[in-house]
């Protein structure tokens, strides 16, 4: 734990949020290579999405370098992006200077990006040998980035670890023809695993593993304590800001295993700000030697009920928020139940850095597929103002199959993009041909200055032409608990909820306060 006599300054911090509506779009990111002949590596990249240019103008304690291999960089991705330098002062911290101009070479926006070098060795990973970047985005403010690294196809599953001074806050997972998500989870601070296995055979099926770093400029990993003063905190590190929260179904505590169990993990108070989730699903050992057999329909973020409130009432709907992460799993003939965990984490919604006081604000965008036997669609709608911090995904089936021992579709992909334009990808098949839809989601933040106006989101997250089912509807919402409606499984259209359903207004739905 490193012990500092005072916060350093947070350079471009001003300035970077004086032209926070111009810097939308403009995305960087560095951070610790794996190690090339002797050297400690770094590598920076930058990428304006609204076609403006950017390169790195000034960087200290490190000097341009040339790898023998891509330094982390999925090959396919534009190098001309990248920069790669190795550390020239010991361990002592490595900031790039990162400039976005116009085509007339006008300066739009300077940033700064600080990369500390072995902080790996606190917390014991180890970026992963064999894995790439393959997208990255930041938010307005310029602070918040985030990066989406990638393995090649393994058998079952892997685990991705992402470089030293980020935090693996989500991840993704990407299934051969056959094969069904049993796992998608931190396994620890730096590191998402994932398993997947084909139903029939309950054998190993090819995964491709993803995970999302995050990290603030100007909040370090750890805590950092006054030199002079050992138990004054300096500055709250990244990992104590982010908190968990966790639940199980019951088979995993000592309950009855289920068919298709499902947990919910709610976010404990109003000033946290919804980050990522995360399952594991087991079948139950006296059915599966191996606890495989349930794989996952589900997971999710749980919404805020003012999201549909604003609706149904016609006012102007601000950015949906997570209040909670939500996950399902099932198996295909009722012979092997079981149970699943669900983990949720969260930041707090205000933060100082560098003494100065910032407001973190949440948003959740999501679309829906049509009907058959393979839904996927694509989300997008945070990149350019948001990082993207999260994927979810939701199978419904229900509406079109209600006998749960029947084959019907599970997630077989889910995983965040960060490609200039869409912000998760998520598909989903059965072992037999079962028509379903499919929900794929996306969670991002963003940092704003203190006591910057509420924002208007404009955009409804559900429309009013869209068929939902008021199953559906509790278990995305929080706050709908004990509604007649929640057993209900046949599809209506959004806007004939109050009329068939005039029991909503008791929620403070269906009319304007």
């Amino acid at each position: 734990m490193k012990r500092l006599a005072r916060p350093g300054p947070l350079a471009a911090t001003a300035l970077a949020l004086a032209a926070a509506s111009a810097s939308a779009h403009m995305h960087q990111i560095c951070y610790e290579g794996l190690p090339e002949n002797g050297y400690r590596t770094i590598v920076v990249g930058c990428r304006d999405d609204a076609g403006g240019f950017c390169k790195v103008a000034a960087i200290s304690n490190a000097a341009s370098y040339n790898p023998t291999g891509h330094g982390f960089v999925w090959p396919n991705m534009p190098l001309h992006g990248f920069s790669y330098y190795r550390a020239t002062a010991g361990w002592l911290p490595v900031q790039a200077t990162i400039e976005f101009t116009d085509a007339a070479g006008t300066l739009k926006a300077s940033r700064t990006c600080t990369v500390s070098l072995g902080v790996h060795q606190q917390h014991g990973d180890r970026p992963s040998a064999g894995t790439y970047l393959e997208g990255y985005s930041t938010d307005v403010s310029g602070l918040v980035m985030t990066g989406l690294w990638r393995a090649h196809f393994t058998h079952a599953g892997n685990n991705v670890t992402v470089p030293g001074d980020f935090v693996a806050v989500s991840g993704g997972v990407q299934t051969s023809p056959g094969g069904f998500v049993m796992r998608s989870t931190r396994d620890s601070l730096g590191t998402w695993a994932t398993r997947s296995f084909t139903d029939a055979l309950q054998a190993p099926a090819s995964t491709r593993t993803y995970a999302v770093g995050l990290k603030i400029e100007g909040v370090p990993m750890h805590d950092q304590f006054s030199e002079s003063e050992p138990a004054t905190l300096v500055r709250q590190g990244l990992v104590s800001l982010i908190q968990k929260e966790s639940a199980w179904a019951p088979a995993l505590h000592g309950g009855a295993p289920l068919a298709i169990p499902s947990a919910l993990a709610s976010q404990p108070a109003w000033d946290r700000v919804a980050l990522a989730g995360s399952f594991s699903a087991q079948a139950h050992h006296s059915n599966s030697f191996t606890l495989r057999g349930q794989y996952a329909s589900v997971s999710a973020p749980r919404l805020g009920l003012r999201v549909l409130r604003c609706l149904l009432v016609g006012q102007t709907c601000p950015p949906a928020f997570a209040e909670g992460w939500r996950a399902e799993s099932k198996d295909d003939d009722g012979t092997h139940p079981g149970g699943l965990s669900v983990d949720y984490w969260h930041l707090p919604a205000k933060i100082e850095i560098d003494g100065k006081a910032f407001e973190l604000r949440g948003k959740v965008v999501q679309a829906g597929s049509a009907l058959g036997p393979q839904p996927a669609a694509v989300a997008a709608g945070l990149l350019g103002e948001y990082a993207v911090s999260a994927a979810g995904a939701e199978v419904h089936w229900r509406p079109y199959n209600s006998d749960p021992k029947v084959a019907s579709n599970r997630l077989v992909q889910w995983r965040a993009v960060m490609d200039g334009k869409d912000s998760t990808a998520a598909s989903a098949h059965g072992s037999v041909v079962t028509p379903a839809t499919l929900t794929a989601y996306a969670l991002g933040i963003k940092l704003v200055p203190a006591g910057t106006p509420p924002d208007s989101d404009g955009r409804p997250f559900l429309r009013l032409r869209d068929s939902v089912s008021p199953a559906w509807l509790c278990s995305a919402f929080a706050g709908l608990e004990g509604w007649r409606g929640c057993e209900e499984h046949k599809l209506l259209r959004v806007d004939t909820l109050c009329s068939v359903h005039p029991e909503l207004r008791e929620y403070g739905l269906c009319e304007k306060p």
